[in-house]
């Protein structure tokens, strides 16, 4: 494929992020939990700039230092490129997982998309495109990119709900508490090259990731208490007197296509 036609599908598939941003942002107008969600997409956009910076920057150091050990070598090989020679190159292989990785995704995006669930359709719409573009330029050029796109995840809303109750700590410092482990974990990133996993490992580390979380749930790490059940017997009063008024949009966008009357 080539790579303009790589840019553009890379572009396509990050539109279905932008028709979410309306109701992130809605989200935060209106949830003092997801407030301050915005810091994280632009600390995501900081560690993607800082990633290529400090990779551009360690490509610079290779070459300084090779071309001061072996100068005899690089200027044997622009002689052979003038003289209209190609030199050969290994190409980088693809990782075995930039085959897998996107179709979970793309399936995460259509399930959100067919049960209404936004939290699905942000988490998909963040998840897809870099598992694409590790499918359409290789992992090895987008590995550095990883902490960047796990922080970015949490820009969507309840995620900072979600972690609140599975940690009893506050949602929005263990989102910041995370966002700083993947920060730190960036710089090793750009250093260390891209692992070469198989297949079968994924597989194995994602049933050992499964079994070990229904183990953990099922032992009693998370607080269960019982449902709400509100009583309303002693609210009954042969005294009321009311009229039916008109759903407002706010009610129409909180409840959905329920059905539901105000009075």
């Amino acid at each position: 494929m080539k790579r303009k036609l790589c840019f553009l599908v890379l572009g396509l598939s990050t539109l279905p992020f932008l028709f979410e941003l309306p109701y992130a942002f809605k989200a935060m107008q209106i949830s003092s939990a997801e407030r301050w969600n915005w810091c994280f997409i632009i600390w995501a956009g900081l560690l993607v700039a800082f990633a290529y910076y400090l990779r551009h920057w360690m490509e610079q150091r290779a070459a300084e230092y090779k071309a001061f050990l072996c100068p005899d070598i690089i200027s044997q090989e622009d002689g052979q490129q003038s003289a209209g020679k190609v030199v050969r190159t290994v190409p980088e292989r693809h990782c075995t997982l930039s085959y897998i990785l996107p179709i979970p995704a793309l399936l995460l995006l259509l399930f959100g998309y067919v049960k209404h669930i936004h939290l699905a359709v942000l988490i998909g719409s963040i998840v897809f495109p870099y598992t694409l573009a590790g499918y359409l330029f290789g992992w090895h050029k987008v590995w550095q990119l990883l902490p960047g796109c796990c922080v970015l995840l949490f820009f969507c809303p309840s995620i900072g709900v979600f972690l609140s109750t599975v940690f009893t700590l506050d949602g929005l410092l263990l989102k910041a508490i995370c966002a700083l482990v993947f920060t730190v974990l960036m710089p090793l990133l750009v250093f260390f090259k891209v692992p070469k996993i198989t297949v079968e490992t994924f597989v194995f580390v994602c049933i050992a990731l499964l079994l070990a979380g229904s183990y953990w749930l099922r032992s009693g790490a998370i607080a269960r208490h019982p449902s709400l059940v509100p009583v309303f017997d002693d609210l009954i009063s042969t005294h009321f007197r009311g009229v039916e008024d008109e759903i407002s949009s706010g009610d129409r966008h909180f409840f959905g296509d329920s059905n539901i009357k105000r009075f």
